[in-house]
């Protein structure tokens, strides 16, 4: 079959597309902003109650190898000891909040500690007290002991003049506080040494101990005594 070629126009341009003028976009309707909700205030706690000072009846017992309070609760103690009486003072409430300690081992505060003059050496009645008043009243033991540097050397037994003195110092210390539960006592820091029984340094250590013991029972002082082993216990 023959075919013929016929002649096709030549393009023209294309008609334009009409492209729809952009216009507002309609608003998104935002919920409007209302009140926030208040925000809950925590309750202040209500503050800790504080014992007034005054006669605390009753005494800290034991019982099967526990220790109660004059409340009858179970009493355990948490504490550490205190060299400097006036630390004890300015920290105490570091001490008692901040760590929590329910109990405080403290030398009680020396008017002099050269030699063994009964009339030049004495301890500080007033320092003393000023420091139970404020730990007692917050329900903290206070455990008194008499030091270290005043009687005879680190480590050594007591001569009998020195027994003699922490016999003085011991019924002083324990008359004052009789009436207050919370102040108790430990017998002389770390004395004796690496000692044998039933020999004479030994029996004087024993001695020591018991004339200490003896003295605050004497003033009819009924609270707990710590009692402390030979030399030292680490």
């Amino acid at each position: 079959m023959r075919h013929t070629l016929v002649d096709a126009p030549p393009p023209g341009p294309k008609p334009p597309v009409d492209v729809p003028t952009p216009g507002p976009k309609p608003p998104v309707d935002a919920p409007h902003p209302g009140p926030k909700p208040p925000v809950d205030v925590p309750t202040p706690r209500p503050p800790v109650d504080v014992p007034t000072p005054g006669p605390i009846h009753g005494n800290f017992t034991t019982r099967d190898g526990k220790i109660y309070d004059p409340s009858g609760k179970e009493f355990q103690p948490r504490g550490f000891d205190v060299d400097d009486i006036n630390v004890a003072l300015q920290d105490i409430d570091k001490i008692t909040k901040d760590w929590s300690a329910n109990i405080i081992r403290i030398n009680a505060p020396q008017l002099n500690k050269v030699g063994l003059d009964v009339n030049k050496n004495g301890y500080d009645h007033e320092l003393m007290q000023k420091v139970v008043d404020e730990y007692t009243k917050r329900g903290v033991v206070v455990e008194v002991l008499d030091g270290l540097g005043k009687w005879g050397t680190w480590g050594s037994i007591s001569s009998p003049s020195e027994v003699k003195e922490r016999e003085k110092f011991a019924k002083e210390i324990a008359a004052q506080f009789k009436d207050n539960p919370y102040v108790w006592f430990a017998t002389p820091n770390e004395t004796g040494a690496v000692m044998h029984g039933n020999t004479p340094q030994d029996r004087d250590w024993l001695n020591e101990e018991l004339t200490y013991d003896k003295a605050i029972r004497s003033t009819g002082n009924q609270n707990i005594i710590v009692q402390g082993d030979a030399f030292w216990g680490q």
